[in-house]
C-alpha cells in the first residue's frame, strides 16, 4: 500500500488555475485630475488617490518621475493608500493657458474621504451644512456611503449668501487672495490655525483664490498684526522657525511636547526639515500634566527617563504597568510640569486625548470580512509525478524529494489556518508552488486573483520573491519572506516583513545582556582575523567602556589563588589584567581590596594565538569572553584552548553571531565554558501546550514535526500573522509595533525605518545548562 503521508501530499488539491492575462490589466486607469490649486505660490493638480494606484502608476499618468512625486509629497515614499491627496507640480506650459483654477466660483467646495461607519447625517452635522446641499453638489448621492468615497462638502458661504447672515463680535470673514497661506492669515489676526480650523470644518491648507474663511476674534476684537499688552499670555498655539542643526527631537524637548504630538498638529511632517520651516506647537498648557513618548525602537525606560531630564521613579508612577525595556510604539506617559496661563478670561480649547495619536486605539477590524491569503512555497510538485498511485512506495526512499523540503512548514500553516477558523475568521488560503522557475513566477503573476489577496507568504526563494514583492507594493498588499537574514530584501519595501532577524541586531541585545548580567566581570573581545567584525567589535566595545563603572575593587584575600599560581609557575611578577599583584603588601592587607579598571579589551586571534589569550585572562575576577565568528574551524579551535584555560580561571563564554550548529562532540567544551548563543527560535518542550500542539501534528500528518523541516515556522508565521490581519485588518502593520501573540519556537518584534520594510529584530540568547539548553532571553 502507498504511504499514508505521500497519499495526503499527492491528493492535496492546490489552486493552480490562473488566467493568461496580463497583471497591467489588472490596474485601474489613472486619469489626470481636474483639481488645480495654489498652494504657497506654486500651482499644482490635487490627485485623489483610488485603490490599486501606486506611486509608479500615477507617475507615468501624468508623465513625471516617482522622484517628482516624492519631492513634494514625503509621506508617499512609504506608499499611498486611497483617499490620500497627492500634489503634482502643475506644467508651466499649462499655467499660461489656464491662469485660472479649473474649480468655478460657484462651485465653493472642498472634499471628505469617507471612513468606516460615517454617514451622511454625521458629516452634515460634523460640518454644520445640510444634507440637502451635500446631495446637490454630488449627483446621485446614494445614502448608502462607502468607505473610502471621495464626497464634495459645500463651504460656509460669505455673509448674506448662506449660513451667516453677518459677522458677530467672535467671528469676521476673511477673502483668500493669491500667495496667502493659513500660516500668514493666522499672524495677521494673530490666532491660531487650530483655532481657525475649529471654525471652518473640512479647511485644509489648499486655500483656493476668492474663497472666505472664518477668522474668529479674540476678546472681541482683531488686532491685526499685534500682540495682546498687560499680563503676560501663553497662546493657545505658537509656531518655530526651524534653524540649522535643529531636529524633531531637539524641538519637542524645547517645548515639552512628544515628537508624535508635534506630527499630530502639523500633518506631513517629518525628520527631513529644512531651515526656515515653520512648525505648529501645540498649546503648552497641558491639563493632564503628562506628554506622549513613543519610542520607534526598543528602548530602556531609564534612558526615556534621562532623555526628558525626569527621574525613572516619576515615570513608574505614570506606567505602573511599563516594564524596564519599552517596545517600539509602546506609549509611555512623560510627567511634565504644568504651565500657568495668566489669562483667566481665555476659553481653553479641549485638551486633545494624548492616545489620539496611537493608530491602535480603536482599531478593530470586522469579524464579518473574508481575507484572502496567499502561501507561495516550493513544493516542486512535477517531482511527484513520478510517483505511482497504484504501486507501493517506500517513504525513506523518498525523504531526499525536493518536495518534502518545506511540506512540513505548509503542514504547520494548515492547523494555523484551522485554528484561526475556529475562532471566527473568514478565510481563503491560495496555494501555489512556486521556486527559481521563471515560468512558476509568471504565472502566478498572471493569476487574475492576486490583485485581490490581503496578505501574501513567500515565496521562499529570492528571485521569486523581488518579483512578487514588486506585485506587492503595486496593490498594496503585505508580503512576508519566511526564511531570509539577508536585509536587503527590506530596501525600500514598505510592505515586506522579514521574519529571520538580521545578524546586525545581535549587538545591542548583546550589550544589554552584559549591563545587565556581567556588569563586574573582566571583558575579553575576541576575534579571528584583522578584517572581519571590526565595526561590530568597536560598536559593542565602546558601548560597554561608556555605560559600565570604570572599575571595581576585587577584595585582596580573593588575590590569594592568582599569587600561588604564579608562584607555583615561577613567575617572577605576577599580574592580573597588567596589574602588579605584590605578595608581600596583599599578605598584609587582607582586609583591603585593589582596583582593577573595568575596559574592554579585544585579541587578535590570527596574531595572539593562545599566548594573547592566556595573557588577557584575569586570574582576579570572573572572565566574560565574546568570540565573533562564523567560521567552523576557529570556532572548534578557540573552544578547545578556552577549556584548557577554564581549568584554573573562571570563564563564560558568548558566541556571536553564528554558533548554533556546533556539533554534539564539543557539548563537554560547551558545558564546561557555561557557553551562550544567540538563535531565531528556542523550543521549549517541556511546555505542555506545544506538547499538545506536537501531539496533534503527529495524529494529523502521521509524522514528527521538526525545526529543521520548518514545522513550527510554518505555524508561528501563520499564526502571528493571521491573528494580525483578523485583529486589527489589511491595515495591520500599524498595530505591528508591539503587537504579540503566543507563538511555538519565535518571538517577534518587527521594526520599522522607513522607507524600508519590517525586521523582526528578536534573537533567543541560549545557555548550556548542563546538558540542557535553556533560553535565558530577557
Amino acid at each position: 500500500m502507498i504511504s499514508k503521508k505521500i497519499f495526503k501530499i499527492v491528493t492535496i488539491v492546490f489552486l493552480l488555475g490562473f488566467t493568461s492575462g496580463l497583471i497591467a490589466q489588472t490596474t485601474p486607469d489613472i486619469k489626470k485630475s481636474e483639481i488645480i490649486e495654489t498652494i504657497d505660490s506654486t500651482v499644482y493638480y490635487l490627485h485623489f488617490v483610488k485603490d490599486g494606484e501606486s506611486v509608479f502608476a500615477i507617475a507615468k499618468a501624468y508623465g513625471i518621475s516617482v522622484n517628482d512625486i516624492f519631492k513634494y509629497n514625503p509621506d508617499s515614499r512609504s506608499g499611498v493608500h486611497a483617499g490620500q491627496i497627492i500634489k503634482i507640480l502643475y506644467e508651466q506650459t499649462e499655467i499660461v493657458e489656464k491662469k485660472e483654477p479649473v474649480q468655478k466660483k460657484d462651485e465653493d467646495f472642498f472634499y471628505h474621504i469617507v471612513k468606516r461607519k460615517e454617514t451622511l447625517y454625521g458629516i452634515s452635522k460634523g460640518y454644520r451644512v445640510e444634507i440637502e446641499d451635500i446631495k446637490e453638489i454630488n449627483p446621485g448621492l446614494d445614502e448608502d456611503l462607502k468607505e473610502g468615497q471621495m464626497l464634495k462638502i459645500p463651504a460656509l458661504k460669505k455673509p448674506g449668501i448662506g449660513y451667516f447672515e453677518e459677522e458677530t463680535d467672535d467671528a469676521k470673514w476673511h477673502t483668500i487672495e493669491q500667495g496667502e497661506t493659513l500660516y500668514g492669515i493666522a499672524k495677521e489676526y494673530d490666532v491660531s490655525i487650530g483655532e481657525i480650523r475649529n471654525s471652518n470644518p473640512g479647511l485644509t491648507d489648499m486655500l483656493t483664490v476668492g474663497s472666505s474663511i472664518l477668522i474668529p476674534i479674540q476678546n472681541g476684537e482683531i488686532n491685526a498684526g499685534s500682540i495682546n499688552s498687560g499680563e503676560a499670555v501663553v497662546d493657545s498655539s505658537k509656531y518655530h522657525t526651524v534653524v540649522a542643526g535643529e531636529t524633531l527631537y531637539r524641538i519637542a524637548t524645547i517645548y515639552a511636547v512628544s515628537v508624535d504630538t508635534l506630527k499630530g498638529y502639523n500633518p506631513g511632517l517629518n525628520s527631513a526639515l529644512y531651515i526656515g520651516q515653520k512648525i505648529l506647537i501645540p498649546d503648552p498648557t497641558n491639563t493632564d500634566d503628562f506628554i506622549v513618548h513613543v519610542p520607534k525602537e526598543k528602548e530602556k525606560l531609564k534612558a526615556i527617563a534621562r532623555q526628558y531630564d525626569v527621574s525613572l521613579k516619576k515615570i513608574q508612577v505614570l506606567n505602573p504597568t511599563v516594564k524596564k525595556k519599552v517596545s517600539t510604539g509602546q506609549i509611555i506617559k512623560i510627567p511634565v510640569t504644568p504651565r500657568i496661563v495668566k489669562k483667566p478670561e481665555q476659553i481653553e480649547e479641549p485638551v486633545s486625548d494624548p492616545f489620539a495619536d496611537n493608530p491602535c486605539a480603536n482599531m478593530q477590524a470586522d469579524k464579518e470580512t473574508v481575507y484572502n491569503v496567499a502561501l507561495m512555497i516550493p513544493l516542486f510538485l512535477e517531482e511527484l509525478d513520478s510517483l505511482l498511485i497504484k504501486e507501493e512506495v517506500d517513504i525513506s526512499e523518498q525523504k531526499e524529494l525536493l518536495s518534502f523540503r518545506f511540506i512540513q512548514f505548509y503542514e504547520g500553516m494548515l492547523m494555523a489556518v484551522d485554528s484561526m477558523k475556529k475562532l471566527g475568521m473568514n478565510l481563503n488560503l491560495f496555494v501555489y508552488d512556486v521556486d527559481n522557475s521563471p515560468e512558476k513566477i509568471n504565472k502566478v503573476l498572471s493569476a487574475s486573483e492576486l490583485g485581490g489577496m490581503d496578505l501574501i507568504i513567500g515565496p521562499f526563494y529570492s528571485n521569486g520573491f523581488k518579483q512578487v514583492a514588486k506585485f506587492a507594493e503595486t496593490f498594496n498588499i503585505k508580503i512576508v519572506n519566511p526564511l531570509t537574514y539577508r536585509e536587503e530584501i527590506v530596501v525600500n519595501q514598505p510592505n515586506v516583513f522579514k521574519v529571520r532577524p538580521p545578524y546586525s541586531s545581535q549587538a545591542d541585545q548583546l550589550v544589554d545582556h552584559v549591563l545587565r548580567e556581567y556588569p563586574d566581570h573582566h571583558i575579553i573581545l575576541v576575534r579571528h582575523n584583522k578584517y572581519k567584525y571590526q565595526s561590530e567589535i568597536s560598536y559593542i566595545k565602546n558601548r560597554l567602556n561608556s555605560e559600565r563603572k570604570s572599575g571595581r575593587f576585587v577584595l585582596n584575600v580573593s588575590l590569594e589563588r592568582a599569587i600561588k599560581l604564579g608562584e607555583e609557575r615561577n613567575y617572577k611578577n605576577i599580574y592580573s589584567e597588567n596589574v602588579l599583584l605584590d605578595k608581600g603588601y596583599i599578605n598584609d592587607h587582607l582586609d583591603d581590596s585593589t582596583w582593577f579598571g573595568n575596559v574592554a579589551r579585544e585579541i587578535l586571534y590570527s596574531d595572539d594565538s593562545i599566548k594573547g589569550l592566556s595573557h588577557n585572562i584575569s586570574r582576579a575576577r570572573p572572565n566574560l569572553v565574546i568570540a565573533f565568528s562564523n567560521q567552523r574551524v576557529f570556532q572548534y579551535d578557540l573552544l578547545s584552548q578556552f577549556n584548557k584555560l577554564a581549568d584554573n580561571n573562571s570563564i563564560t563564554l558568548i558566541g556571536i553571531p553564528k554558533w548554533d550548529e556546533l556539533e554534539e562532540q564539543e557539548t563537554e567544551h560547551l558545558i564546561n565554558l557555561n557557553f551562550q548563543y544567540f538563535s531565531p527560535s528556542y523550543i521549549d518542550y517541556s511546555n505542555k501546550e506545544i506538547q499538545e500542539w506536537i501531539q496533534k501534528f503527529r495524529e494529523v500528518y502521521y509524522t514528527e514535526p521538526t525545526s529543521t523541516k520548518y514545522a513550527f515556522d510554518g505555524f508561528d508565521i501563520g499564526w502571528y500573522f493571521l491573528n494580525a490581519l483578523y485583529g486589527y485588518g489589511r491595515d495591520f502593520e500599524k498595530c505591528i509595533p508591539g503587537f504579540q501573540v503566543q507563538l511555538i519556537q519565535s518571538r517577534f518584534n518587527f521594526e520599522q525605518q522607513l522607507p524600508n520594510g519590517f525586521q523582526n529584530t528578536h534573537w533567543d540568547l541560549i545557555q548550556y545548562n548542563g546538558f540542557e539548553l535553556i533560553n535565558i532571553s530577557h
